[in-house]
């Protein structure tokens, strides 16, 4: 009892020190005052207690507005307690007050950064951090460029060791990938095309740390940067690919020129460059450093558009797209690319393919050229995918006639995933083996 005594007499002295406690503490150092005088009556105690509140009035209360303000201000520590529904939830101290706040933000403030970096940070803010130190890159957002919302490649698959550090990343012809064929008693999809992304050109991770450049200058019809990332973009980090998306042409020149990509997309329609020599230039240039080039067109193409500009960059003033023919058809597997409604079935590009979605309205190619191969002839009987993949030290090209495929509604459509990713993967340069 003395201890307890003395315990109270401490607490007298110092006024502050009944801020802080509860009701059911100060009703315990109540009853030890009135222990240590036994012989008072009820009205005096009475009247002790009430020449008590005169002199040592208790402090303001607060309401719970205004305390759950004063909490998230002070940034202080939550209590575990039995929620509603039997969770530990957290809640707070019915009995704080502006002083008992006060007080828990001082020690708050005094905590350590060593504390508060493992324990005031959030499950997402610490995912973060951690993808950072493992040297996850941010990509796109419509302000830089770049994104969070799309997952790094490191946690949607594995590559093999052998492809992380093989200095490929400027020399791709010295890679070697080995692509698996499709069993004949392989499962198939809707269209007849054997299920699985196994079946691709190219394995799930092992085209890292390749780098693809898209200038997507169309965003009619609902093909926005999040479809894309959705789609195309998810399939792309599936492979491994290090992929960057603008909209802006200089920003795409920029990245261009720069020498970090190996493959480059142009998405255009009726966009013709800002600078066409400029331009021109900057494709001729990219193209003969031996970098893959996928230009898509689509029906009623102008003349002066990005990609009939790069078209005759690489092939000359006279080779162009053009034209607006009804597509919306499926094409088969052919020995012969010329035949109508088929497609070159022993090409890589092809790999695990039974049938081809064309496009709903497509363009052509005005002429032919003797450096393009014709890969598929669409169901109206013109060129409807090319390719240039001579064994020079110049790039490989791809044209496709109907970038419709790669809007969110049609991106299902029969093979169009896997044709789009085999050659992104065949522009690279990569050695694929059986």
């Amino acid at each position: 009892m003395a201890a307890e005594n003395d315990k109270f007499d401490q607490a007298s002295v110092t006024g502050d020190a009944l801020v802080v406690m509860t009701n059911q503490e100060k009703k315990r150092l109540k009853m030890l005052e009135l222990e240590k005088n036994p012989g008072l009556t009820n009205q005096q105690r009475k009247q002790l207690e009430m020449r008590q509140l005169v002199d040592d009035p208790p402090e303001k209360r607060i309401t719970n507005q205004e305390r759950k303000r004063l909490e998230i201000e002070a940034g202080i520590s939550q209590q575990k307690g039995r929620g509603r529904d039997g969770s530990n939830q957290i809640r707070y101290p019915s009995t704080w007050t502006h002083q008992g706040i006060s007080q828990i933000q001082e020690q708050v403030d005094d905590t350590s950064d060593d504390q508060e970096l493992g324990k005031g940070i959030t499950n997402q803010e610490r995912k973060r951090l951690e993808d950072e130190a493992a040297g996850t890159q941010i990509r796109y957002t419509s302000a830089t460029g770049f994104s969070n919302e799309r997952k790094s490649y490191r946690s949607q698959c594995k590559a093999p060791a052998s492809y992380k550090d093989d200095g490929c990343a400027k020399e791709p012809r010295t890679r070697v990938v080995r692509r698996i064929r499709p069993p004949k008693d392989s499962p198939l999809d809707l269209f007849g095309n054997p299920v699985g992304s196994q079946y691709d050109l190219a394995q799930d991770g092992s085209m890292y740390p390749f780098r693809v450049l898209i200038g997507k200058f169309y965003a009619g019809e609902g093909f926005t940067l999040k479809s894309f990332i959705q789609h195309v973009g998810q399939t792309l980090d599936q492979k491994g690919f290090d992929w960057y998306i603008t909209e802006k042409e200089d920003d795409f020149l920029e990245k261009l020129n720069s020498g970090d990509y190996i493959v480059a997309w142009i998405i255009s329609y009726r966009s013709p460059p800002a600078l066409i020599e400029h331009f021109s230039t900057a494709i001729l240039n990219y193209h003969n450093s031996g970098n893959g080039l996928f230009l898509f067109g689509e029906n009623d193409i102008a003349s002066m558009d990005k990609t009939n500009i790069a078209l005759q960059a690489i092939f000359g003033s006279e080779y162009l797209l053009e034209g607006n023919t009804p597509g919306n058809g499926t094409l088969k597997p052919s020995p012969d690319a010329f035949v109508s409604g088929h497609f070159l079935q022993d090409h890589l590009i092809m790999a695990g393919i039974e049938s081809l979605y064309e496009g709903i309205t497509i363009c052509y190619p005005k002429t032919q050229h003797s450096e393009l191969q014709v890969l598929a002839t669409s169901t109206n009987g013109h060129s409807c995918i090319l390719c240039r993949g001579i064994g020079d030290r110049k790039g490989r090209v791809v044209v496709d006639v109907g970038f419709t495929k790669l809007f969110g509604q049609y991106w299902n459509t029969a093979g169009t995933g896997r044709y789009v990713i085999n050659v992104s993967c065949w522009l690279t340069g990569v050695n694929f083996i059986d």
